[in-house]
């Protein structure tokens, strides 16, 4: 098996401190909505997915089958980590182990902001996905099959939306995607591999076995042979902090994955992307990738418009001729997140199928350079970019 590391780690940040460690609770964290989801998946429906302990359990009708992950046949890697007890559950474009524990889902507060509300409403829909395999299931503490299958649907409807709105299949309709070098799972040969074990050193022993290293927290890794990329960690404890860790990092894979292993995008559009993925779920919560050049530099806080606010009408913003020529996750430090958060954000608002024509024009077979990708999609030089970015951010970012 021969494997890649891209980003041999990552750093979750809690609200104002990083910690690598135990994760800060709600109360210290004050109110939060009770459920963590992208906007725009309400009405995506989930599909049949395969899963093991449901065939056991005689949930659903079917047969055990052979799998395969890491490159391998997948019984050896489930047996592998079996102790305690794994879920795989597998769907079209997605393979998901899990060893995440119960968890009570905090829904005894009563929503009071609209944000609240409709967080509830959607963790409701949510629950309600889950009770053709789990009847009576109601909200609050879920077993580790039920949490498997809750996180297993959020990856699907994070998947299927990103599909969606990048228009894969639209945009390969016809090919054949083998004469490209491409598979059908956004380009990739293999479908997506995601494992959650359960503790630091489960997983470490894990990381031994299958990668070859250890990491502080994750590892994404590309698979040459099976064109297959791979996203493992652990479950550390609090269901909204590790959903937006898990979605930040899936966001990565998927556009590295996007026409086949994209992996020359610039680094601003990942940085800036998986922050807006899981920004969008849950401010408070903020993930920091990093790779052999070391730990990053991080920033104190999670209102981050105000910050960019702040550094903006200071001047104290780095030329983005100068960001826009960073590659590798190492390089980015400090306030680099929060920029690059933000004109990601921006590009997006301004209008959602230019971002997707900007980032399609610089990751398919003989790509454009950014210059010439962002004339074509948006009519902008950087330089031109960095002046409606910088008036945008003044005229409706708060202050701090």
């Amino acid at each position: 098996m021969r494997v890649r590391s891209d980003l041999l780690a990552v750093l979750v940040l809690g609200v104002g401190l990083a910690v690598t460690g135990p994760r800060p609770s709600c109360a210290q964290e004050g109110r939060a909505p009770p459920a963590a989801w992208v906007p725009g998946q309400e009405a995506i429906p989930i599909p049949p997915v395969y899963c093991e302990t449901c065939i056991r359990e005689k949930r659903v009708a079917g047969k055990i089958r052979p799998i395969r992950l890491m490159e391998r046949d997948g019984r050896d890697v489930l047996a592998f980590i079996q102790k305690p007890e794994v879920h795989y559950l597998e769907w079209d474009h997605l393979k998901f182990v899990s060893q995440i524990p119960a968890v009570n889902l905090g829904l005894e507060m009563l929503p009071k902001t609209e944000e609240e509300k409709r967080n509830w409403l959607f963790l409701k829909r949510e629950i309600e996905d889950l009770q053709p395999l789990f009847p009576g299931l109601r909200v609050g503490t879920l077993n580790p099959h039920q949490m498997a299958h809750l996180m297993m649907n959020r990856l699907i409807r994070y998947y299927q939306q990103f599909e969606t709105e990048m228009e894969f299949l639209k945009a390969v309709e016809g090919l054949v995607l083998a004469d490209y070098g491409m598979g059908p799972h956004l380009g990739m040969k293999g479908p997506f591999e995601i494992y959650v074990l359960k503790g630091k050193q489960n997983y470490l022993r894990w990381e031994d076995r299958f990668l070859g290293r250890q990491s502080i927290v994750g590892q994404k890794w590309h698979l040459f042979e099976d064109r297959v990329l791979v996203f493992s960690s652990y479950y550390y404890g609090d269901v909204k902090l590790f959903n937006n860790f898990l979605h930040h990092n899936v966001a990565h894979l998927l556009l590295w994955g996007y026409r086949g292993w994209t992996f020359k995008l610039p680094g601003w559009i990942h940085v800036g992307y998986a922050h807006y993925v899981e920004r969008s779920i849950h401010p408070r919560y903020n993930t920091c990738c990093f790779d052999e050049g070391g730990e990053p530099d991080t920033v104190k806080g999670w209102r981050w418009d105000t910050k960019v606010r702040q550094a903006v009408a200071a001047a104290d913003v780095p030329p983005l001729a100068e960001l826009k020529l960073k590659v590798e996750m190492a390089e980015f430090v400090g306030s680099d997140h929060l920029i690059c958060w933000s004109l990601v954000r921006f590009l997006i608002e301004q209008d959602r199928k230019k971002w997707r024509d900007f980032v399609d024009a610089i990751s398919q077979p003989g790509r454009m350079d950014q210059d010439e990708a962002l004339r074509k999609t948006y009519g902008w030089t950087f330089n031109m970019l960095e002046e409606h970015w910088r008036e945008h951010v003044l005229r409706t970012y708060p202050k701090p």
